[in-house]
């Protein structure tokens, strides 16, 4: 039975954000930026428009489809840059450690 709501090694997963200006509603910056750090400290870039992982839903919604490699706690900043500003959003999330996948970790970070 899988449990919902746990992210497993492997599972490809869609990581969402929603860029909005200071009155709430959606907007689109200029170039938008995902990067994600792994529980080993590695980090990989993704830019929207040459990354395939990185797309979009609609006006301000932006997501990155990606695959942890490793059990614990990643991490993930979104970098949304116009003329005028650049907003930094950032979030975690755990990836379940597993017997059958080998893991740096071993547990959770």
């Amino acid at each position: 039975m899988i449990t919902p709501g746990i992210n497993r090694i492997g599972t490809t997963l869609r990581l969402n954000v929603v860029f909005q200006d200071s009155a709430g509603a959606n907007i689109d910056p200029e170039s938008v930026v995902a990067q994600t750090c792994n529980p080993s400290g590695g980090t990989l870039t993704y830019t929207y428009g040459s990354s395939d992982e990185l797309g979009t839903t609609g006006t301000g919604q932006y997501y990155l489809d990606m695959t942890p490699t490793e059990g614990g706690r990643w991490f993930i900043r979104w970098l949304g840059t116009s003329l005028t500003n650049t907003v930094a959003i950032e979030d975690d999330f755990i990836v379940q450690t597993s017997p059958f996948v080998a893991s740096a970790l071993g547990d959770y970070a």
